[in-house]
């Protein structure tokens, strides 16, 4: 597939998922998601947040964080079922599936509060 039928695609998911919006933010909206998720940077619900969240307030589509996480979490989960993004949880399990006795990691640390 072309990187124009992916956008397409993408498109068709936020057109799917935000009803009664321009076309033209629609499409910018779907360019913003494209971009992102051509760099790889799509891997959760709180990516695809991070990245429509100030346009989703600023065109008046959400008024509130809930409301706006969950469009974003029902774009996601289209994304995942139409192969943009890969399911977290599967995601997981690929690699711990390939990590063996042996390996040296990366591991990442925090502490609570």
């Amino acid at each position: 597939m072309t990187d124009k039928t992916k956008r397409q695609d993408v498109q068709e998911i936020i057109e799917s998922n935000i009803k009664d919006v321009d076309l033209s933010i629609l499409a910018y909206l779907a360019t913003m998601l494209q971009d992102t998720l051509a760099e790889g940077q799509v891997r959760e619900i709180a990516d695809v947040y991070k990245i429509l969240q100030e346009s989703l307030f600023t065109y008046q589509i959400c008024k509130e964080d809930t409301e706006a996480y969950d469009l974003c979490q029902a774009i996601f989960q289209e994304l995942v079922k139409n192969k943009w993004a890969i399911d977290p949880d599967i995601a997981k399990k690929n690699i711990l599936k390939s990590v063996k006795v042996g390996d040296v990691v990366l591991g990442k640390y925090s502490e609570d509060g």
